[in-house]
């Protein structure tokens, strides 16, 4: 962790080098040579620093994290809804089929859908239970068919038809459980300089977008600044780079 630490204040020490432009610099290149900066420094805070590093790239590494934290959330939401939007029941017995509604989802190709409607006998009494879900399993179930009921023993009248498929929601569970941990673990890793890349990023980003008629920047030397940034931060990441704050890319 120490190792990674010092590695970290190198690689920032890198940045601040690279930023730090002559006087005369136009303003439009200092925002460019922020900009760039910041997305070398988010391309490795994303442990993705690469030779061939390219700032169209950095959007791509973005965007695997992100769909990893939006496909977890989703699934691990999923499957909240799934189980807490059922009855709460306690208890389990057999009913009879005496309805079975077909639906259909009305997207294009989309499976049947079906709601069961079964009666229950305790104690002499008959109960009526219908499924809180409409699933394409249900499907399969005819009337007069014996089906699993589960019903609240001190309210029948508190029940749910059809075996809940606790496996699914399981496998969702820790499917959502994996995504998040790996997208944290991405972004956890190296936080610190991905956060000082995307405040650099925004900044050199905004004064352009503020400045749309301002000259063209200087690519060549922003080129030169990228092209000593990544050098430097990949030698620092290798154990072989060192920074010298007098000794920049201008």
């Amino acid at each position: 962790m120490t190792d990674d630490t010092s590695a970290t204040s190198r690689v920032l020490d890198a940045a601040v080098a690279a930023v730090q432009a002559p006087d005369d610099t136009d303003p439009q290149t200092v925002a460019r040579i922020q900009q760039v900066a910041g997305r070398v420094l988010v391309a490795d805070g994303l442990s993705a620093l690469r030779a061939s590093f390219t700032e169209q790239s950095v959007r791509a590494l973005l965007l695997g994290p992100v769909v990893g934290l939006v496909i977890g959330l989703a699934l691990g939401l999923f499957s909240f809804v799934q189980f807490s939007g059922r009855p709460d029941t306690d208890s389990v017995t057999t009913g009879t089929v005496r309805e079975v509604h077909l639906d259909h989802t009305g997207r294009r190709n989309a499976s049947r859908v079906c709601e069961i409607v079964a009666d229950f006998t305790l104690d002499g009494r008959t109960f009526t239970a219908t499924s809180a879900r409409k699933v394409d399993g249900n499907c399969d179930a005819t009337v007069g068919s014996p089906i699993e009921v589960r019903f609240s023993a001190v309210d029948p009248t508190v029940n749910d038809v059809g075996a809940i498929n606790r496996l699914m929601g399981v496998l969702r569970g820790f499917l959502a459980t994996v995504a998040l941990a790996g997208t944290l673990m991405v972004l956890g890793r190296r936080w610190t300089v991905l956060r000082a890349g995307m405040r650099l990023d925004a900044r050199g980003t905004r004064w352009l977008a503020e400045h749309p008629d301002a000259l063209a920047a200087n690519e060549a030397l922003v080129a030169r600044v990228r092209d000593w940034l990544v050098a430097q931060v990949r030698g620092i990441r290798a154990g072989t780079g060192a920074v010298h704050a007098d000794h920049g890319p201008k």
